[in-house]
C-alpha cells in the first residue's frame, strides 16, 4: 500500500501532536480540575475521527487528486461556521 498524505492525515496529526503536547505540559492550578484535560480528549478524538474518514473516503475515491478535493471542501465546511461565530463574538 502506497503511503498518500492527506489534508485529513495533517489535520490528525496536528491534532495528535497537540494532545501529546498538552499531555506532556499538564500542570494543574485547581486542586480538583484540569481545564486542559477537556482539550486532550477532544483532540485525540478529533485524531481517531479524522484517521476513520480519511480511510473511508480513500476507500471510495481512488484518484488522489479527487481525495485532496474531496477533503479541503470538508475542512472548509467544518472550519467555515467555527470561524464566523468565533469572529462574530468579537
Amino acid at each position: 500500500m502506497k503511503f498518500k498524505i492527506t489534508p485529513l492525515n495533517i489535520v490528525g496529526v496536528l491534532a495528535a501532536g497537540t494532545a501529546i503536547f498538552f499531555y506532556l505540559t499538564l500542570k494543574s492550578t485547581y486542586p480538583n480540575m484540569n481545564p486542559k484535560g477537556l482539550y486532550i480528549y477532544i483532540l485525540g478524538f478529533l485524531a481517531l475521527i479524522t484517521f476513520i474518514i480519511d480511510l473511508i473516503l480513500r476507500f471510495i475515491f481512488k484518484d488522489i487528486r479527487r481525495i485532496w478535493t474531496i477533503e479541503l471542501i470538508l475542512i472548509v465546511i467544518v472550519l467555515a461556521p467555527i470561524l464566523f461565530f468565533n469572529l462574530k463574538d468579537q
